[in-house]
């Protein structure tokens, strides 16, 4: 049983330290991953202080912002007004007949 035994013991001793080894490696990636994280949330954080509620101090009365949130909501038409178009006497689109 020795050479049985000594080529087991081999065999478990490479599957543990390749555990410990992959353990590692895993410690590392988990912590590469957190300090992205923890830089996004930085970034988010920066960006979002630039939208606070002092920043809108100009715009005070309820009436202002809602003005405020309609003009960035529904922007006005890019097209130009159509004027209407007639025909003799009678506007092109009614119903009405001439006789």
């Amino acid at each position: 049983m020795g050479p049985l035994q000594v080529a087991v013991s081999s065999v478990m001793s490479i599957v543990v330290y390749s555990l410990l080894l992959f353990g590692a490696f895993k410690v590392v990636q988990i912590a590469t991953e957190l300090s992205e994280i923890k830089e996004l949330l930085k970034d988010i954080k920066r960006n979002t202080e630039d939208n606070s509620p002092t920043a809108l101090s100009a715009v005070r009365s309820p009436e202002n912002l809602m003005r405020a949130v309609a003009a960035a909501t529904y922007p006005p038409p890019d097209y130009p007004e159509v004027q209407a178009v007639t025909l003799g006497d009678v506007p092109v689109g009614s119903t009405e007949q001439k006789l």
